[in-house]
Order: C-alpha cells, then structure tokens, then sequence
C-alpha cells in the first residue's frame, strides 16, 4: 500500500458473501485474511479488498472469483455377521466425495480411510488404515473382515476425511442369533438361540396353519401352567387360541406301555397325537422314544426303556375350551 500527502497505510478491508474483515498493514510481510464463516453459495462471488490510510480514506478493488460446490464426504457402513450368528463379521464401506474440478482436474481426494472397533461400553482398539478406491465422486473399499465374540456386542467405527474435512459413522453387532442350533451333545436343539432348556429352546413366537400358538411375550405366560404329574414328572402345559403346547420331563427307570396317571382335562388333544422325545443313561448315551396323548388324557410311552432322564415337547390341537 502506498498512502499519499502525508498519511500512512493502516489496514486492509476484505468482504465477500456478506462477511467483512480487516488486517492490519504490514510493512514487511504479506497480509493475509481468512473468512472464517463458509461460503454460502457456489458459482460466481465478488472479492473486494480496500486499503485504508491513517486519513480513513480508501481505494477498493474488486475480483471475483469461482466458488466451486462442496459438501463433507457421505459415508455408508454395513456390518453382520456371517450367518447371523458366526463370530466371523463382514464390512462393506462406500460413500461419496465432492469432486472440485477445475478443468478436468479434480483437486479434491480421500486423504485416509481407518476403521476400528470395540466391545459395546469398552475401550477402542488401533485404528486400522484401508485402502480406498475413488471413482469420480464415489468412493469403495474391499470387504472388510473382523473376529468377533459370538456372544457379545460390539461397534465398529469408520472415518473418512478429505482434503477439507471429515465424517464418521458407527455400526453395531449384535450377539450372534442362529436361526437352527444343535447342542455338541445332540441332545438339544434351539431355534433363533443357542438352546439352554429343555431339549428344545425356542426364542421368538411359534405358528401353526398361521396362528401363534406359542409366544414367549411376557404378557402370554398366564397362559401356561406347571403341572405334578405325580410319578416324579413335570409338566408344562400352555393353552391358547385353541391349540396346548407342553414340555414333559421325568426321571426314574420306566418301562413301556400307559401310564397310570393322564393329562388334565383342559390339556387333552382333539386327536391322538404322538411326540418324540429323548432319554439319557448314567453313561449320558441318548435315545430315543415316543410319548402318546390320547382323547382322554391317557400317556402313552414307547421306545427306549431302562434309561435315567426322558425329555419331550410339542404342540398339538385342543379338544376343548376349558
């Protein structure tokens, strides 16, 4: 700046977008300015920069100068298990930039892309770096893998940044959920679960011909009752919708043939139904045998004999309405 009749340079005015700031002269070194707000708008914007004397007195200067567009980078995270339940969990990440071309060139890139992980309300592990292939505007990486817990809950983190900014997302794994599960002893089976009572464990609702018969909301258990049966078995009998559901457990070395005692009437089924079941010895060897129910209550049991502990299930069509 070069001031006239005897008045010497004192700042500098810059505007631009609505925004105004100042810089004091320098004698020495260059003046720099920064708008500290974004630029509203893209495409075309006039810069004006005004020298001020000691007088107050001014000259201006006008540019303009091309705004080009941009947003933060958009980043999509997707993580599950394999098969729902494996510990083995799969990563696929993409998003997009904004390209700021000028020409032909695009002057904007993906600085990093890092991903790390942890146990749900734990510490964070590293962040790990990944390789990260832009196309244009869209950017992808190869599938990620991780070794999970099957038994826990975990979240995954993904950052990307460019050249002027960054953007993170968080995904969440959930315990695995197997949809059919058998017990290394084959002598349970769970479905959306892995089985911890009875010899079959069911998370969730049971049909049948499009009815829930069964239910494991907590507003259904009014619905189920534990039953003596008075020759050292249990019986869990559950009535609804015109359909009963029961588990059958009973120790003791029983032989073939009916039962003295029967169901309660409220239980019995509308046709002779038979169940399989499973029975186990001292020596924990299973097998195998058939419970049956009869019109009138009757319990029927054939199959494996001599064995310490027998287990049963099922679900079967109501005589009545009691």
């Amino acid at each position: 700046m070069v001031a006239k009749k005897y008045a010497s340079p004192a700042r500098y005015v810059f505007a631009a977008d609505g925004a105004t700031i100042s810089a004091d002269y320098s004698e020495n070194q260059q003046v720099q300015a920064i708008f500290e707000r974004a630029i509203n708008s893209a495409g075309s914007l006039t810069i004006s920069a005004s020298a001020v004397d000691s007088r107050g007195i001014s000259k201006t200067v006008n540019k303009t100068a091309e705004v080009l567009p941009y947003s933060a980078p958009v980043l999509s995270v997707s993580a599950k298990r394999q098969n729902n339940f494996d510990e083995t969990v799969e990563i696929d990440i993409s998003g997009t930039v904004s390209t700021l071309k000028i020409g032909n060139s695009n002057k904007n890139r993906i600085v990093s892309l890092q991903m790390r992980h942890r146990a749900s309300g734990g510490s964070w592990e590293n962040w790990k770096t990944i390789q990260a292939v832009l196309t244009e505007a869209n950017f992808s990486a190869q599938r990620q893998y991780l070794s999970l817990n099957r038994a826990g809950s975990f979240e995954i983190e993904v950052k990307v940044t460019d050249r002027l900014s960054e953007t993170s997302a968080i995904a969440e794994i959930s315990p695995g959920k197997p949809i059919f599960f058998i017990s290394n002893n084959t002598e349970k089976v769970g479905v959306n679960k892995v089985p911890e009572f009875g010899d079959l464990d069911v998370l969730g609702d049971i049909f049948s011909r499009g009815r829930k018969v069964l239910t494991d909301s907590q507003e259904d258990t009014d619905h189920w009752k534990m039953i003596d049966m008075g020759w050292g078995a249990k019986g869990l009998f559950y009535k609804k919708n015109g359909f009963c559901g029961f588990r059958l457990s009973f120790t003791g070395n029983y032989g073939n043939g009916r039962m003295l005692e029967k169901i309660e009437e409220k239980y019995w089924p509308k046709h002779e139904t038979a169940f399989a079941g499973i029975c186990i010895n001292n020596s924990r060897h299973s097998g195998g045998f058939i419970i049956k129910l009869g019109l009138n209550g009757e319990i029927e049991k054939r199959g494996t004999d001599s064995y310490e502990e027998y287990h049963v299930s099922g679900v079967y069509l109501a005589k009545n309405n009691l």
